[in-house]
């Protein structure tokens, strides 16, 4: 004869059964919510205390870091890793600092701050694709801003685009034609890379005419040095002295 089931017993038992479950899920949950707020307090904390503690700097990107296996897409908490990571500035760190530019980017793309750190990161790294492509964007936002046109140029530089790289700087000088520098950047490209000797000297003969400063005249008398013209180059330091006698470069 085949036993009975106690059905009373069993609901109780499924009941009792569901409601420790319920529990237990309930308490694994609760706890996995505080993990990362936990986690999240200790890395604030530890970067707040930072400033003049290597000790802290590292800890606060452990606790980063185990935070974002938490929340991978809190682009706050990327943001801050980014910032500790450049206080602690390893070399090392260099790889993942530009990842995280990218998850930020990626997730909120008028983060221009952030890009512009990207952009820092990747020309220093020499990843001339991922720079122009930063460069590029923060100029749709900051079309006049010469610096970006000057960071654009090297990255074209560095992807071998001549054409680009001549538009570029011509941009760079229309945004701040009183600016010496992208003359000479300009000058420097087409002498040393594109080997146009009179279109370089035609460059530094416009800066001479935008800007008569001593730094102007001597930037123009490296060039002549550079190309084997003594008397010329005299001729422009001699002028960078008789405008600025300690001007250490015509010295």
């Amino acid at each position: 004869m085949l036993p009975t089931i106690n059905k009373r017993f069993l609901l109780k038992l499924v009941v009792v059964t569901a409601v420790v479950a319920g529990a237990l899920f309930g308490a694994h949950a609760i706890q996995a919510g505080r993990i990362p707020d936990a986690l999240r307090r200790q890395a604030e904390l530890a970067a707040d205390l930072s400033a003049d503690d290597p000790k802290k700097v590292d800890s606060a990107v452990f606790y980063l870091r185990q935070y974002l296996e938490f929340k991978p897409d809190d682009v706050d908490a990327l943001e801050r890793l980014t910032g500790v990571l450049r206080k602690r500035n390893r070399p090392t760190d260099q790889a993942e600092l530009i990842r995280l530019y990218d998850r930020v980017l990626r997730t909120d793309p008028n983060r221009h701050d952030t890009r512009r750190e990207a952009l820092k990161a990747t020309l220093l790294a020499r990843r001339f694709t991922d720079a122009e492509t930063h460069a590029q964007a923060l100029l749709k936002e900051f079309p006049k801003e010469q610096p970006l046109w000057l960071d654009l140029a090297f990255a074209q530089r560095g992807l071998q685009k001549p054409q680009e790289v001549l538009t570029s700087y011509e941009t760079a000088i229309t945004c701040d034609p009183k600016q010496p520098g992208a003359y000479q950047e300009f000058a420097e490209y087409l002498l040393n890379d594109l080997k146009q000797k009179d279109d370089a000297k035609a460059v530094l003969d416009r800066l001479v005419a935008a800007v008569p400063a001593a730094e102007s005249y001597a930037a123009r008398g490296r060039y002549y040095a550079a190309i084997g013209n003594e008397p010329a180059a005299l001729a422009d330091s001699r002028k960078a002295l008789e405008l600025s006698p300690d001007n250490a470069d015509a010295l």
